[in-house]
């Protein structure tokens, strides 16, 4: 049957030269600036302290993240700081809490993240052979949307974890961890208490998001900034649900900061609002057999191409194509 058909064979080529990472791609925890959370599992609530707090905690791997108050003013904290540390005392930190952009600095300052790895890859074992192993025990490489993509490279690969950074230039404005196939297999997160864990500290609390009343007038303000009439018309209609269940969060988000008077009116989910777009066309309209670069079709070229022009801009090629896209990702110029 399959000798018949040398389509199958070809994809059934590619799925065994493409292995898996074995980090576990189900299982996400994040931290959106104010910060908004959600952990492993897939409870959201929200965490408004400053200083520096575990976020994962594994025999192998611990990850620190550290919030300050996001201006002199404001009631909401934002990401400043990652530190990933391993039990032999490797480290990778990022730190912009002093207001300044930081470099990435390790135990052996030789950690290159230039290479592209498009988000559909980012799990794909043959994607990150491409990227050059300055470091024992890390690596580290760009996505098309100026994310920083940092994973572990452990003798016990099992134990390995992906922490994804979405940067702007003072300021992280999202720390995402996908945790190790054993964390994830051993049901760690019920033994963890950071805050993708059970954490439970009661001097220092948590607020579930559901336990919180949102006023309406700001979803619907928060609406109106981050849902224009060009994302109703052309993005939305192309049937991506997980797109439209990221950007009700990003609403909602948007609103608990308006009522607790942090910053201007979506101030930080447009910076992620491009990047989930951009993430969700990968996602849905990917090029088959895609193995290094952008994997963005010619349907979602299409799909962009409409949006820009409906926003009378055109395509950011720089971003898009080229591959050379720098400072803040944006979708149009």
């Amino acid at each position: 049957m399959y000798l018949n058909n040398p389509f199958k064979l070809i994809f059934i080529f590619f799925c065994l030269s493409s292995p898996a990472l074995s980090i576990n791609s189900t299982l996400e925890c994040s931290s959106t600036n104010d910060p908004h959370m959600i952990n492993f599992k897939k409870v959201a609530f929200e965490f408004h302290h400053g200083g520096i707090f575990p976020l994962y905690e594994s025999i192998y791997v611990k990850i620190n993240a550290g919030f300050n108050p996001c201006s002199a003013y404001s009631q909401a904290f934002c990401n400043c700081l990652i530190e990933i540390e391993l039990y032999t005392g490797e480290y990778v930190l990022v730190n912009n809490c002093y207001g300044i952009d930081s470099y990435i600095q390790t135990d052996m300052d030789n950690l290159d993240c230039y290479t592209l790895i498009d988000h559909n890859l980012l799990f794909s074992e043959l994607a990150w052979q491409t990227v050059p192993a300055y470091h024992r025990s890390f690596k580290c490489a760009t996505t098309p949307t100026n994310s920083l993509a940092i994973r572990t490279t452990l003798t016990s690969e099992r134990n390995d974890v992906l922490i994804l950074l979405y940067k702007s230039e003072d300021i992280i404005d999202q720390i995402k961890i996908y945790p190790s196939d054993n964390y994830a297999i051993d049901s760690m997160q019920d033994f963890d208490k950071s805050l993708c864990g059970s954490y439970d500290r009661i001097d220092v609390p948590k607020i579930e998001t559901n336990k919180i009343e949102i006023d309406v007038a700001f979803k619907t303000k928060c609406k109106e900034v981050l849902v224009d009439k060009c994302v109703e018309e052309v993005v939305l209609p192309s049937q991506m649900v997980s797109l439209e269940s990221r950007i009700s969060k990003l609403v909602e988000d948007c609103a608990l900061d308006a009522s607790i008077g942090s910053e201007s009116i979506g101030k930080f989910q447009i910076a992620l609002f491009e990047q989930t777009v951009y993430e969700e066309l990968t996602k849905n309209f990917k090029r088959s057999y895609c193995t290094s670069g952008t994997c963005l079709s010619e349907q979602a070229f299409l799909i962009l191409r409409k949006f820009c022009y409906c926003k009378k801009m055109r395509p950011n090629s720089l971003c898009l194509i080229d591959q050379k896209c720098s400072g803040a990702f944006t979708l149009c110029i």
